[in-house]
């Protein structure tokens, strides 16, 4: 599943290795060997090859580093899993997958629609989830105990963000998400999402426009519908984007972590939050934030820790 809403971020770390494969041609080859060593496991090229996306998509060099990447990343997480005797059941698989298609309204023909268009079986699927599942134990199990938010800390951010005037306590929201995984590099994805973004503000279907052009498979099949947020519940960049857009007219491009997001605002419900009101939505805010950093340091550890050997 590409980029929905980051609950903690998946493990990102990049390796400078040196260009994969010309053209996916010969990546297409009944060929196998090792190409690179994680600690006592390994990756052979017929896994990588799984990994690729259809032989008409053209990757760069980069793109082909990140797939390699996530497979090291993937492999460090299982074996610190392994470590610890965690593991993920069948049954929370299915459960996680149901969340998804609840959250998104989705019916089983439009699940089926999102898979085809990320080209990804329901086997592969599974095994995202379960991965994306065994990470948030894992994390959770390694920082447990050791973070805590403050009451100073809840009074502070209230004062900064809230300060009992009148605010948008929910907004319902739309997007575009333009991924620089699906064009060749930043750039590219920040003046396809200028493009996008000028349709919609001349009149074009917003939804029309999600369904052709979003790299967001969810929210694509319902038009981008994201359906409502707190004050909070997105990342900064994007909550003042939401903030500062009228409702009915459209916001951004606005950069985060998983690309350029074009944004609608559907609707606003505005009223005075008090602190009692909104403590648990800031406390666990604050909470996602400190884990991040946390875990951006347990990567490195590991990661250094680890001993990985490229052998292509």
């Amino acid at each position: 599943m590409r980029k929905s809403k980051i609950i903690l971020h998946t493990l990102y770390i990049f390796l400078l290795i040196l260009p994969l494969f010309a053209r996916y041609s010969i990546a297409r080859e009944v060929i196998d060997g090792v190409i690179a060593i994680v600690n006592e496991d390994v990756i052979t090229l017929s896994e990588f090859i799984e990994r690729l996306p259809d032989q008409d998509t053209k990757l760069t060099p980069q793109q082909e580093k990140k797939i390699l990447d996530q497979m090291i990343e993937q492999k460090l997480l299982e074996q610190e899993a392994e470590k610890l005797g965690i593991t993920v059941s069948d049954d929370e698989v299915d459960s996680a997958i149901r969340s998804i298609s609840t959250r998104f309204n989705l019916s089983d023909e439009e699940m089926e629609e999102v898979l085809k268009r990320e080209n990804l079986s329901p086997q592969a699927f599974r095994e995202q989830w379960r991965l994306q599942l065994l990470s948030q134990k894992v994390v959770g199990a390694k920082l447990k105990g050791q973070l805590a938010v403050t009451d100073d800390e809840v009074k502070e951010y209230y004062e900064k963000h809230y300060g009992g005037t009148e605010t948008v306590e929910e907004a319902k929201i739309a997007h575009i998400l333009i991924s620089s995984d699906s064009v060749d590099g930043d750039a590219q994805a920040r003046n396809r999402a200028d493009e996008v973004a000028k349709l919609a503000r001349s009149g074009s279907d917003f939804g029309s426009l999600a369904r052709e052009y979003s790299d967001d498979p969810l929210s694509a099949v319902r038009g981008g519908e994201l359906g409502y947020f707190k004050k909070g519940d997105l990342v900064e960049n994007l909550e003042q984007t939401v903030l500062t857009t009228p409702e009915g007219e459209i916001g951004g491009p606005v950069k985060s972590p998983a690309g350029y997001h074009v944004i609608k605002v559907l609707e606003k419900k505005e009223g005075v939050s008090s602190l009692d009101d909104v403590r648990a939505e800031i406390k666990e805010k604050l909470y996602r934030e400190k884990a991040e950093k946390e875990v951006t340091a347990w990567i490195d550890e590991v990661r250094s820790a680890a001993y990985i050997d490229l052998r292509i």
